[in-house]
């Protein structure tokens, strides 16, 4: 018997759990690399050893059909497969694996099946399918439906992902990309995103994706299959590469310009024969084929561990298609440390192009997140470049903000600049005040160049590590200022507060001279001399910063689950039980954040005042949000309100959201036309 990762085995079980439960057509989703046809090939035997009924495997393409027969033999030793494939027509076997376009016309050849295998199930709700499932249900209307996809959703018109609940009842079982990188069993993928110029405004749309023919006419340009070129030499020069085009004058054109800048390439496309195809791969897994051209194939099914490098040459909106080409480079292979995405990011304002920032945020991450696996952008003679590492090394660091409310994670934190850290005199480590008794620390860890978020709890002095590890600077603030932003106390953590500019207070000055006393190389360490101290917003930050070291030197360590737990519990509920706000335009930028942060602690106020009745206000209300500005559009349910009361309203708008930096609040008592229609989020 083959041997099953744990993961595989929980999801065997998981399928079997649901079946006895009553439930009859279950889908598992796995990425790329991660076994699904073994998997599905054990759920099978397993089936047909108890029932000695048939088992369907359906797959979109010959290719896919070549390899699932030789995975299914590998895997289930000795059992007799049948072939449905142009002239090939073996239904009388255990096993029948065919291809979906040649079973379509010869279902009434069909045995009576008990169980259908869809292997790339997003394709399951299309019209050729379901004519074959209409088919096998009518012979046998108790059959047991299994779907196998890395994608478990199926694009809309508008490039959204809608579930494929027309077909399977269940997502039995589904592991994230992100979970097999970590457990080592994916190879650590870095993504790279490069700007080239061109614009995709003008381009139609038919279906889910780009018009190709228009498309075309925009990419298949010199001097962008150049800069595809370029940066293959650049970010991967000798890899074995996938290079997927519009269609094939691109294909044709971009194997050209590999070809004139010495790199061993070639083009594979639906016309290529067999043997052919077979020889360029071949070619292409022991080195002497560097970078293989196609369109149309090679993006879903296709097994060929030892390719390091996607290039995505060919703009989409579907997601399906840019997930089954960037998972070609998923999977382990010895000697390969890396899969390396390139991807070619085109200007649209007017479409919705898949990209691989969008793309990690449809796999679980938001936008936080994604903003801490990149790398800032650089600039070059040929555009600009920005990075992406998914390792088992920087994973931790950001599913850690995944434990943070989906208001930060939403928000794009590069642009927030609001909070009051205090600075250490040698410019190595921050302090801020989180709320009453509780201080954050981002604290440099010697001799490293690497960075510890803690907080501390000054009722009993505890502290905690907010990330799994120490991490570089950049990252360790933009997870502090996450924690800030959702759990602060935004008149004590925020630099535009007005009491920051007054004197400090006598409690203050009597705090730090007592210190001066007892404690000077500290405070020398911490805050230099006391008489730097001219405001109480300084005295604040100094105060907060000697709290952060006091407790790391004497307090004693609980672990981050304990902290978090502390900090929720200055809320009644969940941050995810409030009622979503409809907010339009610029929705990622820190202005939401903060809209939706305020909304959220308005939930805490008391019945019949005027902060409850604030808190129902936004929630009638839709806003647009452009960089510093929010214009609050009225609706059916504030006809009603009178001038003052929108005065009332616009004016603590100014004041709560104005804490973190100049706001414009604007006041439309009408109803928004987005808000008509349905718009928002």
């Amino acid at each position: 018997m083959v041997p099953f990762f744990p993961f595989q085995r929980e999801a065997i079980d998981a399928v079997f759990a649901d079946w006895a439960a009553g439930l009859r057509a279950l889908l598992i989703s796995l990425p790329t690399g991660a076994g699904k046809t073994l998997v599905g090939t054990e759920v099978a035997r397993r089936r047909y050893a108890r029932t000695g009924q048939p088992v369907l495997v359906l797959v979109p393409s010959d290719e896919i059909l070549r390899q699932a027969v030789e995975e299914i033999g590998l895997a289930w030793e000795g059992v007799q497969i049948g072939v449905v494939q142009q002239e090939r027509r073996e239904f009388d076997r255990p096993v029948v694996v065919a291809s979906v376009a040649t079973l379509v016309r010869h279902l009434d050849c069909l045995p009576r099946v008990g169980l259908v295998i869809t292997d790339e199930a997003h394709h399951a709700e299309a019209a050729m399918w379901q004519e074959i499932y209409h088919a096998v249900g009518q012979r046998n209307p108790g059959y047991w439906h299994l779907g196998l996809t890395a994608t478990p959703f199926r694009s809309g018109s508008k490039g959204e992902a809608r579930p494929l609940t027309a077909v399977f009842e269940k997502l039995s079982y589904a592991r994230s990309m992100f979970d097999l990188i970590v457990e080592g069993f994916l190879v650590h993928l870095r993504g790279v995103c490069i700007s080239t110029g061109a614009t995709l405004d003008r381009v139609g749309v038919r279906g889910e994706d780009f018009e190709e023919q228009a498309l075309a006419r925009v990419v298949n340009t010199p001097a962008r299959n150049a800069l595809v070129v370029h940066s293959y030499l650049q970010h991967c020069a000798g890899k074995r590469a996938l290079c997927f085009a519009v269609n094939v004058p691109h294909a044709e054109a971009l194997t050209a310009a590999f070809q004139q800048a010495g790199v061993a390439a070639a083009l594979l496309t639906s016309d290529t024969s067999l043997d052919t195809r077979r020889s360029l791969l071949t070619q292409l897994r022991d080195g002497t084929m560097q970078v293989v051209v196609t369109c149309g194939v090679l993006r879903e099914g296709f097994n060929e561990p030892s390719v390091e490098a996607v290039i995505c040459a060919r703009p989409t909106r579907s997601r399906v298609l840019y997930i089954q080409q960037v998972g070609r480079v998923s999977r382990r292979w010895p000697g390969k440390s890396e899969g390396i995405i390139l991807d070619l990011v085109d200007n649209t304002r007017t479409h919705s192009p898949v990209s691989l920032g969008e793309l990690l945020q449809f796999y679980g991450l938001r936008r936080a997140e994604v903003d801490l696996a990149a790398t800032p952008e650089q600039r070059t003679a040929r555009g600009t470049a920005r990075q992406y590492q998914l390792t088992a090394q920087t994973l931790p660091d950001i599913l850690s903000v995944a434990q943070l409310s989906p208001i930060v994670r939403d928000v794009d934190l590069f642009r927030l600049d609001a909070f009051a850290w205090h600075t250490v005199p040698d410019g190595r480590s921050y302090a801020v005040s989180l709320y009453d008794g509780v201080a954050l620390g981002v604290v440099a860890q010697d001799p490293t160049d690497l960075y510890d978020v803690v907080a501390t709890f000054r009722e009993d002095g505890s502290y905690a590590r907010l990330l799994p590890r120490p991490t570089t600077l950049e990252t360790a603030m933009l997870c502090a200022n996450a924690y800030l932003f959702d759990f602060g106390d935004w008149r004590l953590a925020t630099r535009h507060a007005s009491w920051r500019e007054a004197p400090p207070t006598p409690s203050q000055h009597s705090y730090l001279r007592r210190l001066w006393r007892q404690e000077r190389p500290l405070l020398e360490h911490v805050v230099g001399s006391p008489g730097s101290i001219r405001t109480r917003g300084q005295a604040s930050g100094a105060i907060s910063a000697l709290q952060v070291w006091q407790t790391l030197g004497a307090g004693t360590e609980i672990n981050r689950t304990a902290a978090q737990a502390r900090f929720q519990q200055r809320y009644e509920g969940q941050p995810e039980s409030t009622p979503a706000l409809c907010i339009t335009g610029d929705i990622d930028a820190p202005l939401v954040g903060i809209l939706r942060r305020y909304h959220r602690d308005l939930h805490q106020a008391a019945p019949e005042t005027f902060a409850d009745f604030l808190r129902r206000t936004l929630e009638r209300c839709t806003f647009e949000v452009a960089e510093q500005r929010v214009t609050v559009y009225g609706g059916s349910r504030t006809a009603g309100y009178t001038p003052a009361q929108w005065a009332a309203i616009r004016d603590a708008l100014d004041k709560a959201l104005g804490r973190l930096g100049r706001v414009e609040v604007v006041i439309c008592p009408g109803q928004h036309a987005k808000a008509v229609a349905g718009g928002g989020s």
